[in-house]
């Protein structure tokens, strides 16, 4: 059992006898289980709180955290409250910069406490390392006041380091242990020139070395200042320049939220910073984009669209069955369904390690505490998103820019973009941007990665997984093990009595042949025994062995799929009743991953090359090969996905690569890095590759899972597996005269040595030629060349090499090493024919029975022709590569 799940075990165990529930499927229906925790916003005696404050601290215990919160503060956290007014979020700053000589400088200023658990805004020049007289400080300590000048007043000492971007006159510190009430931010969108706003501060008192009680004065909004420095650093000016008012001083907006910061500079305070910057500065919170009374006309207003329109008509009464009682018949029930918001109580949250790594401006700390929060029930709809985009002016719609920022990629480019079948399952392929732009339009936002984790999983974030989740790698790993043990047995009982019938014939060929050398013996077929699974192999003395094989992990995962409601795919909202959280969230782990607002602070060595920061999260699964091996089951998968075996790698994501996902694909690019191209008939075999690919995603035994952060929104096909095909079914051993298909570009080398000979053309078939020439535009020419025969089509290097073996009179080709052998190759060598004309290609032909359709657009087909067999060297491409949708959909928070 891994250190993760042991953790999640002793969470659960501790948590049990104070209200907790689970939901593990039975057959398709979600049934009530201990062991996930309730809201802690019901009421418990203190006792209670202590031991769940001792649990969620001792679920940390294998984090390397550098510090985890007191049982005490932990106790607060769930005891909140969690915001307040502005006034009581006013902090007090002060900075002791110290130099090497020992002399020290001290600067103070206001700031605001703008999350419960001591993050705090000020402006950055505060922190500044230069001190006066040109000398930089070796030493830097920052101390907050909280509450300055009341009876709970508290000081605290914050961490120095802090996330710092040109041209933004504010900045996000943490205080380190403790709780008070945070203002809640606002995005100044709503105001206008000539609104009243207050300012609210406190002052540094030198003669009590202390700060003052919080002071206030109203203000009036000015012109907006239209410079791009001011959009981009998110500055509003005043009418007036607000003399005696510290740096760092609260602005307080509509329903006494806050809306920014003043800089730090006095010379400057005729502006303030809004918060309409801050999420470029931390993901700490998120500022609302509405007022609290603006949200409820929305909300209000969407409840009105949403309600059938009356017409005065009496309504026919429900229909009744035999007894009277009435009966909710298909017709009558509600279409789709509602999406609602439903209520996160504040409260503390464990970090999954993801977002421990992410969160750097958390400075290690494991735990965290978030304010009270909605979010919606489901992830947007196709419907939903549908009804967003037919919102905008049809002139907007028209134009690119706004088609190309807003329309999401996996619809179809015709009205309606997609099928009604899949107006009940989550968008995919919208942008974050197009995903705040819909958030924004109801007045809600993106959740944070904070606020995703306690939603989905509740205090002890990944800690303590669902019931179901460890149920389901459970079935997982049975289905491996039957699938294991009665391939062991297939081979013991079938398998290698065949085999070692056919080396005991063999010896006594070898025998007869010492007794006389001149005896004729028939030219023994070389014997290739099936390997991983399924079974596979171009020998069809196995064929049987291999249908049973293909039959048996297509049962097993049939089972699983049936039991676990087709989790491989996206379903319409609430398909999967199990698939919930601790507050009502539905479709919280396997319907696609969710976008989540992350830190906006590069991970210096991991972003730069992973594609930026990550937009989404989602439960990643994952296995090792030593489980495969250490049971004593000596397979290798036929095909392992990547994304599965990187072992939340940070190239991890959570769902499938599978085919319903494409979005273009073609005869196109394989490998980029080296510009090759697949044949024109790929199309059949991207089918049978992602067939394979889904059967082994659903057969492999998974006994890893925790929240992973996903970067991309979709990802090449030389994202398959780390195996192919094609390598796997290549056969040691070739018999002479079979055919040898080539893709165009490729030389054939018949090498010589004291042990082999160079045989004739005639080793190959007489119409390699021809069918190569045909389908490559290039002849085929084979010449002598340094004691060897060789062959080239269209005169390019790629070397196949043949060692061939002189046998009893005949030549027999022995192994096959394969120079540049394309790893996605469309045509490999089958044995000698295409890979579409093997007798088990029928197996697993086509799509998946299984498969589901997830977007409007229609997966690419080939085209009808080739379209250039090699592209010269920087020539340019006149294909686009494959590409598959990562299913990353999104819901609202507010």
């Amino acid at each position: 059992m891994s250190a993760l799940f042991r953790v999640g075990v002793i969470a659960c165990t501790l948590l049990f006898p104070y209200g907790l529930a689970l939901a593990v499927p039975q057959s398709q229906q979600a049934q009530p289980v201990p062991g996930r925790p309730r809201s802690e916003s019901a009421p418990v005696s203190p006792e209670s709180k202590s031991s769940f404050a001792d649990a969620l601290r001792a679920s940390t215990r294998n984090d390397p955290a550098n510090f985890v919160p007191s049982v005490e503060t932990i106790q607060e956290f769930l005891t909140g409250p969690h915001t307040g007014p502005v006034e009581d979020a006013v902090v007090g700053v002060e900075v002791i910069n110290k130099a090497k000589d020992g002399a020290t400088e001290t600067r103070h200023c206001s700031g605001l406490l703008i999350r419960c658990d001591g993050f705090f805004a000020i402006p950055p020049a505060i922190t500044a390392l230069q001190m006066s007289g040109g000398t930089e400080a070796v030493r830097q300590t920052v101390r907050v006041t909280l509450h300055p000048g009341t009876p709970k007043e508290q000081t605290a000492q914050a961490y120095i380091r802090h996330y710092i971007i040109h041209g933004i006159d504010i900045t996000v510190m943490k205080v380190q242990g403790v709780h008070s009430p945070a203002a809640r931010p606002l995005l100044p969108d709503q105001l206008k020139p000539g609104d009243k706003v207050e300012l609210a501060w406190t002052d540094w008192d030198a003669g009590t070395g202390r700060f003052s009680t919080v002071k206030h004065r109203l203000a009036n909004l000015g012109q907006p200042d239209l410079a791009e420095s001011a959009i981009d650093g998110g500055l509003i000016s005043f009418t007036a320049m607000q003399d005696g008012v510290a740096g760092g001083a609260a602005v307080i907006g509509p329903d006494g939220m806050a809306i920014g910061i003043l800089p730090g500079s006095s010379a400057r305070h005729d502006r303030f910073t809004s918060f309409s910057v801050l999420a470029r500065i931390t993901n700490c919170v998120a500022a609302a984009p509405t007022t609290d009374e603006e949200f409820a006309r929305l909300q209000k207003l969407e409840k009105q669209n949403d309600e059938p329109a009356a017409d005065g008509a009496a309504a026919d009464p429900p229909p009744a069955n035999a007894d009277g009682a009435p009966t909710v018949d298909a017709a009558t029930k509600p279409k789709h369904p509602k999406n609602d918001m439903v209520d996160v109580p504040g409260g503390p949250v464990r970090l999954p390690a993801a977002f421990q790594r992410d969160q750097q401006d958390m400075c290690a700390e494991v735990i965290a505490c978030v304010p009270a929060f909605k979010i919606d029930r489901y992830k947007v709809s196709n419907r939903e998103y549908y009804d967003f985009w037919m919102s905008l002016p049809e002139k907007d719609r028209a134009k690119r820019e706004v088609r190309s920022a807003l329309y999401p990629v996996s619809w179809a480019d015709t009205d309606p973009p997609f099928p009604a079948e899949i107006d009940d399952v989550p968008v995919i392929g919208v942008s974050v941007a197009a995903a705040q732009a819909f958030a924004k339009s109801k007045g809600k936002r993106l959740a944070t990665t904070y606020e995703w984790t306690r939603a989905v999983f509740g205090p002890f974030g990944d800690a303590a997984l669902p019931a179901w989740v460890t149920e389901y790698m459970r079935q997982r790993q049975e289905a491996w093990r039957r699938i294991a043990i009665a391939h062991v047995q297939r081979i013991a009982q079938q398998i290698t009595p065949r085999v070692k019938e056919y080396w005991a014939n063999q010896e006594l060929d070898q025998s007869a042949r010492k007794i006389d050398r001149r005896a004729p013996l028939p030219q023994p077929r070389p014997l290739d025994p099936p390997r991983g699974v399924p079974f596979f192999t171009s020998d069809d003395r196995f064929s049987e062995d291999c249908i049973w094989s293909v039959q048996m992990v297509e049962a097993e995962t049939k089972l699983l799929r049936e039991q676990w409601i087709n989790p491989l795919y996206l379903l319409p909202s609430g398909s999967r009743p199990y698939d919930t959280s601790p507050y009502g969230l539905m479709d919280v782990l396997l319907n696609g991953n969710e976008r989540v607002v992350h830190s906006p602070e590069p991970f210096f060595g991991v972003d730069r090359d992973r594609g930026g920061r990550p937009t989404a999260a989602g439960l990643g699964f994952g296995f090792t090969d030593q489980w495969i091996t250490q049971q004593g089951y000596p397979f290798v998968p036929l095909e392992i996905p990547r994304n599965l075996h990187s072992a939340f790698g940070e190239e991890t994501c959570a769902c499938a690569f599978l085919i319903s996902r494409r979005l273009v694909s073609s005869s196109s690019q394989v490998r980029p890095s080296e510009r090759e191209f697949a044949p024109s008939d790929s199309e059949l075999y991207t089918e049978y590759r992602a067939r394979i690919y889904e059967e082994m995603l659903m057969a492999l035994p998974l006994e890893l899972a925790q929240v992973t952060s996903v970067r991309y929104d979709s990802m090449a096909t030389d994202a398959w597996g780390e195996n192919t095909i094609a390598q796997k079914l290549v056969p040691k051993v070739q018999p002479p005269g079979i055919r040898v298909d080539l893709s165009p570009g490729f030389t054939i080398a018949l090498s010589r040595s004291s042990h082999t000979h160079a045989p004739e053309d005639t080793v190959f078939s007489p119409d390699l030629g021809k069918r190569l020439a045909g389908e490559s535009g290039h002849a085929v020419t084979i010449a002598e060349h340094d004691g060897s025969k060789q062959g080239s089509i269209g005169g390019r290097t790629r070397v196949l090499h043949f060692a061939v073996q002189e046998h009893f009179g005949d030549e027999t080709i022995i192994g096959g090493l394969f120079s540049g052998m394309r790893r996605d190759e469309a045509i490999p060598i089958f044995g000698g024919v295409y890979f579409n004309e093997t007798w088990f290609y029928p197996l697993l032909a086509g799509l998946s029975p299984f498969m589901t359709r997830e977007m409007g657009r229609d997966w690419a087909k080939d085209p009808p022709v080739h379209i250039g067999p090699w592209p010269e060297l920087n020539q340019t491409l006149t294909q686009p590569p494959d590409v598959f949708l990562v299913a990353n959909g999104f819901r609202c928070a507010r």
